[in-house]
């Protein structure tokens, strides 16, 4: 299947409700109760290419990871299952596949773009993780089709932790909005139809797993400069993600980039404190600008990565 889905909304939806029927059974998780089972550490696991100073698991290596595979790949060095249903934790002996009577806290999961991967996203819970499968170049046509085994990796990882499943953040800041040579609005004559059931159905299938928190997309400053919000690709993004979230759900970040002029909210030359060199991507200070929205989710915590 193609990274773009152009369908008709009745196929998208099928499709769609096709994958959330798959990624039901991962809101199953293990009930069952084993005051014996020791977790990760206790067990001898080496867990620290799991966790960074943040708290955060980042699989990939280096605190950041785009590659579900991958991530699953990392994961299944804790957690190799065996045809009697026990885990070899890494050579450390096995244990039963079960998890603690009462986890200490929960495993939040991250999907999104590059924004979003080097945001150092976390929880404020000391008890809490974030796994971070955010990827370089994510849209939410693309999120689509890994989402499956994006939830997957999720679950691996909570099950080996001893963690309950916790929030589902998706950060998608745009990319399938600008022209990615040019820098164009891909949105202006795109048809109404076919990017709105992508989000509709995406939604519809995380939150059948999880309870779920959609950061909006951004302005991107070497193009939208001197332009009003409201004649932004982001904010048409914005739009679109907002009609399809849920009462509470959706965070609206763009505007908060721009400045006030007259009836206006405008991207003026003082946000380019905002933005790495390449107009695109944010600094400390654009991360910072985020995390002081009034509506961002109080329970996150953003450590942002040297910009």
């Amino acid at each position: 299947m193609a990274d773009s889905l152009e369908v008709e909304d009745v196929e998208a939806a099928a499709w769609y409700r096709r994958q959330a029927e798959e990624a039901g059974s991962i809101s199953h998780w293990p009930d069952d109760a084993d005051p014996e089972c020791p977790d990760a550490e206790d067990a001898g696991v080496e867990v620290g290419v799991f966790s960074s100073s943040s708290g955060d698991l980042n699989p990939g290596g280096a605190g950041r990871t785009g590659d579900a595979a991958a991530a699953a790949e990392e994961v299944e060095y804790v957690m190799s299952s065996s045809s009697s249903g026990d885990l070899n934790l890494g050579g450390a002996g096995r244990v039963p596949l079960r998890m603690r009577p009462a986890p200490l806290g929960r495993l939040h999961l991250l999907l999104g773009c590059s924004i979003a991967r080097d945001a150092g996203l976390g929880t404020r819970d000391e008890d809490d993780m974030m796994l971070n499968l955010a990827v370089g170049g994510n849209t939410w046509q693309r999120a689509a089709l890994r989402l499956h085994s994006d939830l997957q990796a999720w679950r691996k990882a909570a099950t080996a932790f001893g963690l309950d499943p916790g929030t589902i953040v998706l950060w998608f800041s745009g990319n399938e909005a600008y022209d990615r040579r040019t820098g164009a609005n891909l949105l202006v004559d795109a048809p109404r139809g076919p990017l709105e059931a992508v989000i509709r159905g995406v939604l519809y299938a995380v939150r059948a797993v999880a309870p779920t928190v959609v950061l909006g997309p951004l302005p991107r400053f070497w193009v939208d400069r001197m332009l009003p919000w409201e004649h932004t690709a982001a904010y048409r993004l914005d739009r679109k993600v907002k009609e399809s979230a849920a009462e509470g759900e959706f965070v609206s970040l763009g505007k908060s980039f721009t400045t006030k002029m007259s009836k206006r909210h405008v991207v003026l030359d003082k946000a380019r404190a905002w933005f790495r060199r390449d107009g695109v991507h944010l600094t400390r200070e654009g991360y910072c600008k985020v995390a002081a929205v009034d509506t961002f989710p109080t329970w996150l915590r953003m450590d942002a990565w040297d910009a």
